[in-house]
């Protein structure tokens, strides 16, 4: 089961996620090895249209400016009315709510659902006015205080107002919610006071230096009062927002159906038109095995697809037909979690050994055809505060990975297998069914070492359940997001039961990652996630494998298509069909 057309990565986020973080993300980039960690220049196929140029990281600011509502565009408007788009996914999303999901496909669909205060252009990385006209701060970054645009209505007919921004907040900071990425995101809330009708005056317990990148994301998007009160817990399987497009349907392991808000008219200035979207529908369809979705997109049944093989880039690529694109997401690289909670990785130097001898190249050219590069921290090299003193610890050196093994106890066995004590090196490598090809790769690769991997691929809901119960003892997932301190999502004790799938209780790394949250200063931020990042790569917790990537395949019928800072979501409000 492993072959050219099998399987590519899904990524889940948290993002966000997963979900954190302030970027350098290159909306499209060659589908190539880059020698180069800083993002390149974007490379167009013929049939594409100009994608905008990258930007260098920006911090967000503890405390921003106030901005001021820019004047609406005059260009006339150049897509074509009409038509729907089938985008096909590598996993159906577990929620639409904002308040009840971390992951990277449900974020796809709701950035179409939904609306922020602010925005992040792609282009300068700047903030932007969303559902806030304008915004300031006070001077100790505690009281941030939004002048809210006037005549927005949720879908259900709801007005939009300061009321609406307090119940979206308070609710994610209410425990009942149980939000798994949203909360962490909204940092150290306090509370919304409703100045008057238009005006929302948020208060935090703390300066919270990442808030306004994370009201930039949709996991903080304003949500209907009205739909969550009537539809309760299946608000995530009814979702309403005031984006420019409705929901229309969801049928489970099928597909969801997304009608175009005739009303809209109030998105981002940076976006390419005024008004409503040029599409009618946007249908998504959740497709986790690769060989079906790319025969789907190549048979037209499909007119844009993600994760697309990178077995099958190059000959799509190749065939001038379509257009194709590498979008670098900035967060937490694709990484390897060993459950340092049971044997054999609650000991140290067994964790180094896997690092000190598990190639990541030979891994990256194995199952990816060397379309990645190398990660050796636990920021993506294209994330803002990237440590540079993180990478590198651990060289490939098989004969050192040996004795490390040796050293601690585990010999190896007439049949290969190491074993100590009774117990043979074996171990469950859990994952989705989409990462098969790394499994593999991964079980070949430790092979030399001694060591026995299991294949365990499962859907998304049971490798994630696995993942939160450390069933398992090898993980794998990234996290999506232009915060570097989204990282405490994979590596904060806090989230034991979410995805801290190493199982980490480390009291040193916990605070330096809860006060670099805090911290204002960019100098002393930097310092402090670098400790971090330190931190982590001594004690082996993870094992870094390479800089994610969103590969694409669009049919050459879509014009306008370009994806949000974040990297992996399209902006499908620009897209229109031939």
């Amino acid at each position: 089961m492993f072959g050219r057309r099998l399987v590519s990565l899904a990524l889940l986020t948290l993002l966000v996620a997963l979900s954190a973080c302030s970027q350098a993300a290159t909306p499209s980039q060659p589908a190539a090895k880059q020698d180069a960690p800083q993002p390149s220049a974007p490379q167009q196929a013929a049939t594409q249209a100009p994608a905008p140029q990258p930007a260098a990281p920006t911090q967000a600011p503890a405390q921003a400016p106030a901005a001021k509502q820019e004047a609406p565009k005059t260009a006339p408007v150049t897509g074509k009315l009409g038509g729907e788009i089938r985008y096909g996914m590598n996993n159906e999303p577990d929620s639409l709510d904002p308040a009840k999901t971390a992951q990277a496909s449900a974020f796809n669909v709701m950035l179409n659902l939904y609306d922020t205060l602010i925005w992040q252009d792609p282009a300068d990385l700047k903030y932007k006015p969303g559902l806030a006209e304008s915004w300031e701060s006070s001077a100790d970054g505690l009281t941030h205080t939004f002048k809210l645009r006037k005549g927005v209505k949720f879908h259900d007919g709801t007005p939009f107002n300061a009321e609406a921004v307090k119940f979206t907040f308070d609710r994610l900071a209410d425990p009942a919610t149980k939000s798994p990425f949203a909360l962490g995101k909204l940092g150290p809330y306090q509370e919304t006071k409703v100045v008057d009708e238009f005006t929302a005056q948020v208060v935090l317990k703390a300066p919270y230096a990442a808030f306004y990148d994370a009201l930039s994301q949709t996991w903080l998007a304003i949500v209907s009062p009205t739909a969550v009160k009537k539809y309760g817990d299946d608000f995530g399987r009814n979702p309403v927002g005031t984006g420019f497009m409705k929901f229309k349907e969801w049928v489970p392991k099928d597909h969801i159906t997304l009608e175009r808000n005739n009303d809209y008219n109030w998105g981002p200035t940076f976006w390419n038109h005024v008004g409503p979207a040029f599409l009618d529908r946007i249908t998504f369809l959740g497709i986790s095995e690769n060989g079906a979705r790319l025969t789907a997109f190549e048979s037209g049944d499909l007119q844009i697809i993600e994760t697309v093989p990178e077995g099958d880039f190059d000959r799509l690529k190749k065939s001038g037909k379509y257009q194709m694109f590498t979008s670098r997401t900035p967060g937490a690289p694709m990484t390897m979690f060993m459950n340092t909670e049971k044997p054999p990785f609650n000991d140290i130097n067994v964790r180094k050994a896997v690092l000190q001898g598990l190639s990541r190249p030979d891994l990256i050219n194995t199952a990816f055809f060397g379309l990645y590069t190398p990660a050796d921290a636990p920021l993506a090299d294209n994330t803002l505060y990237y440590a540079k003193k993180a990478g590198g610890m651990y060289p490939y050196d098989l004969e050192k990975a040996k004795k490390l093994l040796d050293d601690a106890g585990w010999k190896v066995g007439s049949d290969g297998v190491r074993a100590k004590d009774g117990q043979k090196f074996v171990v469950d490598y859990v994952n989705l069914t989409t990462y098969e090809p790394m499994v593999v790769a991964t079980q070949a690769l430790l092979k030399p070492l001694g060591i026995q991997v299991n294949v365990k691929v499962f859907d998304q809901a049971t490798r994630v359940s696995m993942g939160h119960k450390g069933e398992g003892n090898l993980f794998s997932t990234g996290v999506i997001d232009s915060d570097p301190g989204a990282i405490q999502l994979v590596y904060h004790s806090r989230n034991l039961g979410s995805f801290n799938w190493s199982r980490i209780k480390d009291t040193e790394l916990d605070k330096l990652l809860d006060d670099q949250a805090k911290e204002p200063d960019p100098a002393k931020r930097a310092a402090l996630l670098e400790q971090a990042q330190v931190r982590i790569m001594e004690n082996a917790y993870s094992f870094p494998v390479y800089n994610f990537a969103r590969l694409f395949a669009v049919s050459a019928k879509v014009k306008g298509f370009r994806t949000h800072p974040l990297g992996s979501y399209p902006y499908l409000y620009e897209v229109s069909l031939e």
